[in-house]
């Protein structure tokens, strides 16, 4: 692959991570904002109205708040903790791929190959992880999050760009991200 090429692919990556880093950022504000409402007064007005102003409550069974409102939308932090909504640490997620996008055009030789590497591995499990609350949405919630499957394609956008910036192919550089004593049958 040329390497203009691999820099828009590289491009694509940190602008893909900003496109996640917003998607997550909203699912963010929109769990504290359900919190918000749970906690009011009138609890069904004020989600009723929360669903009313959200851009992605849009009728059916396609509800951010409601997804947002299920015990799978946080991770439990201990009694004497909040829970973490786990867009939270989505907007991690993609802030990482976004620096290491970053870090591989401004990089050359192996700093490049071990931050494409990286960025494989993390789209890889993020896809796996997209899958399971595909699942867990269609299944345990029956309500669906656009926010939430905007999140996955970003993440498969995020592989097929990390493939086309590798120079020895995906399975190859996800594999190259792992430990090394780590047992992979890829």
């Amino acid at each position: 692959m040329s390497t203009r090429s691999a820099n828009k692919s590289l491009l694509a990556i940190v602008l893909v991570s900003l496109v996640g880093m917003g998607l997550a950022s909203y699912l963010t504000t929109t769990h504290f904002e359900v919190q918000k409402a749970e906690h009011a007064a009138d609890t069904s007005f004020a989600l009723e109205d929360l669903k009313a102003k959200s851009a992605c409550d849009v009728g059916g069974n396609t509800s951010c708040v409601e997804v947002s409102r299920s015990k799978w939308a946080t991770i439990d932090l201990g009694e004497e903790s909040h829970a973490l909504p786990l867009s939270a640490l989505v907007l991690g997620f993609f802030l990482t791929t976004g620096l290491l996008g970053f870090l591989a055009l401004r990089g050359d030789g192996e700093r490049r190959k071990q931050s494409v590497d990286l960025v494989a591995a993390l789209a890889a499990i993020g896809i796996l992880d997209g899958l399971f609350l595909v699942y867990i949405q269609a299944i345990e919630i029956k309500q669906w999050c656009l926010f939430c499957l905007g999140i996955d394609a970003c993440n498969i956008i995020l592989l097929v760009a990390a493939a086309r910036a590798s120079e020895e192919g995906l399975l190859s550089a996800i594999k190259s991200a792992l430990p090394p004593k780590m047992p992979v049958a890829l």
